[in-house]
């Protein structure tokens, strides 16, 4: 599809003529009409003011008014060889069917995979509308075309919305400890209060993250669900403390890094520390909370060891955050 044919379709999914569009974006009375027909047909393209002024009145996101460059099926075949370089896209074919395939577990992949979960969802409520009237049926359809032009528009802004609800529950607790609670001095500290969270059953997932090709940091993966309602005003006692860490953290000069992404258990939210120190402690925690989900069915002598390792853990990483972060980042 040209941008013309995108300009044209998502003007008459607003109801809106050429000369009503054209006015909108300030054009004036004797050109807008003119001006639009020639983007419609590709005679002229906009410039990219012009484009973003299109992608406000339309309500469309300014990636839906990008020029893909795919004009054929030989485009669309090095298209999908870049999804398999990038992105380890696998394909399947059978009598019936062609399928292509991304790894939902990739932590790497995890924006693209969110993507296409919230694209699954829409297309599925699409299918399950076939059962509609022709006029439901219809507006299915045009909403369906109203989201994918809007897309990832949406996305942000209810992600946006999600992280301000966490953050307007935890920061007014946050703020009363800050200069008056002593915070966490030690990485091992820092393990200690993720095991604290993990015993109230918080879910957490933690893995290492490359955040340029020779540097990383941890990253720490919640449910917004359960940030949002903690089972008990213990946990959520634990999870402000946890967000003071965080925020004293930053006063250091850690970066801190937080985007969302939603599939099948929900919307989540990551907390990415960018030091390198921390990436191996994520295999730590993965180890806590195996023990922690199985230590009912463990024998006396598989707890005691664990909490042996558990201790030495703790001894390796009695590392000073303050200093730590100083030193990466040069500050004093």
């Amino acid at each position: 599809m040209t941008l013309g044919e995108k300009i044209r379709k998502y003007r008459s999914l607003k109801n809106m003529t050429q000369k009503e569009l054209g006015l909108a974006i300030g054009f004036s009375g004797a050109t807008a009409d003119s001006r639009i027909r020639k983007y419609e047909r590709d005679v002229m393209a906009p410039k990219q003011d012009i484009r973003a002024r299109l992608a406000e009145v339309l309500d469309v996101d300014i990636s839906a008014l990008s020029e893909n460059d795919i004009h054929n099926e030989e485009d669309i075949m090095q298209t999908l060889f870049i999804f398999e370089e990038l992105y380890g896209m696998e394909i399947d074919r059978d009598e019936d069917k062609t399928t292509l395939t991304f790894d939902n577990h990739d932590k790497d992949l995890a924006k693209l995979t969110s993507y296409l979960y919230t694209w699954y969802r829409q297309k599925k409520s699409l299918v399950e509308s076939e059962n509609l009237d022709e006029k439901a049926a219809h507006d299915a359809l045009e909403r369906y075309d109203q989201w994918k032009a809007r897309f990832p528009k949406d996305n942000y802004e209810f992600w946006d919305e999600q992280k301000n609800k966490v953050v307007g529950m935890y920061e007014p607790e946050v703020t009363k400890l800050l200069g008056s609670e002593k915070p966490i001095e030690t990485i091992s500290q820092f393990i200690q209060q993720l095991r604290r969270l993990i015993r109230y059953h918080v879910m957490i997932e933690s893995y290492a993250k490359m955040l340029t090709p020779k540097d990383g940091g941890l990253t720490l993966r919640f449910l917004t669900a359960e940030l949002l309602d903690p089972d008990t005003s213990e946990v959520k006692k634990e999870l402000t403390y946890f967000f003071y860490t965080l925020k004293c953290l930053e006063s250091y000069g850690l970066p801190i890094y937080i985007n969302l992404l939603t599939n099948e258990q929900g919307t989540k939210i990551c907390y990415t520390l960018h030091l390198s120190s921390l990436m191996s402690i994520s295999s730590i925690i993965v180890k806590i909370q195996e023990y922690e989900n199985n230590r009912e069915k463990m024998t006396d002598w598989e707890s005691s060891m664990f909490e042996m390792q558990y201790e030495e853990y703790l001894k390796d990483y009695n590392i000073n955050f303050k200093e730590e972060i100083e030193r990466k980042y040069k500050r004093k």
